[in-house]
């Protein structure tokens, strides 16, 4: 139920999580690729590892590019999903089953990433975290509204 005495409306984007620790969306390969310096037998690092031959075959490059020379993340799920969906191979070496594990391997990792910096912002309580905390809770929510544009109702 919404209370009929809203007296303010917060839209909230994409930058808003950025205080709870999230990296910028320009930002998530780079994020993501930071598990290269784990340890070797690290799960994060081996999916990082697994995903850099996959895009060093399929976007060219050289074995250990940056992650200024990745294509955009939404590029690399387009094509795995148009193949996999599709039945069809991405080059000669990702069938549709192989596509279909990286994909898994790519949110993987996100989620972890995603997890940590959550968790590291919670911990150190950074100057960005703190921001949002004191704007949470000095909100008076019975008065307030929020609208996310980041909202996927699917």
């Amino acid at each position: 139920m919404i209370p009929s005495k809203i007296d303010q409306v917060f839209i909230l984007g994409a930058g808003f999580s950025f205080y709870a620790g999230v990296p910028l969306q320009q930002e998530f390969t780079k994020v993501l690729l930071e598990a290269l310096d784990y340890k070797e037998l690290a799960p994060s690092r081996k999916i990082v590892e697994h995903l850099m031959k996959f895009v060093t075959r399929s976007f060219g490059g050289s074995a250990r590019m940056g992650h200024e020379s990745w294509p955009d993340l939404e590029d690399i799920f387009t094509c795995i999903d148009l193949s996999a969906n599709s039945g069809h191979y991405l080059g000669r070496h990702y069938d549709p089953a192989e596509l279909r594990t990286l994909r898994r391997g790519l949110l993987s990792r996100t989620i972890r990433m995603l997890n940590q910096k959550i968790t590291d912002a919670r911990s150190h309580r950074g100057a960005n975290f703190r921001i949002l905390n004191k704007f949470v809770r000095e909100t008076d929510w019975e008065r307030s509204a929020a609208i996310s544009l980041n909202l996927n109702p699917a």
